[in-house]
């Protein structure tokens, strides 16, 4: 395929921050498709001490030659000081959900 495809995974603190990044991301064509999953906890270290928050997480659908400014609007938007972002590649999807992502995305 001529284009290839990424999974972006984003840890988010609340509902509204997800629907704020995911409504910006989309608004701006850097996204096909943004899905927020059902809240659950995550456990971490910060600042030198075990954190135990709920969370959940936002996956981004999206060309992989957006990744660097789907990360910056992430950061200016997100509440986190070190937000969780990172891109899984597609090795492999339906042409014609490659091709709607595609199309769903400002190239």
């Amino acid at each position: 395929m001529i284009r290839s495809l990424i999974l972006i995974h984003c840890s988010i603190p609340t509902t509204e921050l997800g629907q704020h990044i995911s409504t910006a991301l989309l608004d701006q064509r850097l996204v096909a498709c943004a899905h927020l999953s059902a809240p659950g906890r995550s456990f971490y270290r910060w600042e030198g001490a075990i954190q135990d928050e709920p969370e959940q997480v936002l996956t981004l659908k999206t060309a992989a030659f957006h990744f660097k400014a789907v990360t910056a609007l992430i950061k200016e938007i997100h509440t986190y000081e070190v937000p969780e972002i990172i891109a899984t590649p597609i090795s492999d999807a339906d042409p014609d959900y490659h091709q709607w992502v595609l199309d769903s995305v400002q190239l």
